[in-house]
């Protein structure tokens, strides 16, 4: 998860990430992520 002061992104199980917050700047535009892993 990563998370600043007006945005949150979150990991799910499913490997999808979903976001939340400000998006003045485009931080929480996760539409074309693909392949994402938790890391160890």
């Amino acid at each position: 998860m990563s998370a600043g002061s007006i945005h949150t992104l979150g990991l799910r199980s499913g490997g999808t990430v979903v976001s939340t917050g400000n998006n003045a700047d485009g931080q929480c535009s996760v539409s074309g992520w693909e392949s994402i892993q938790a890391g160890p």
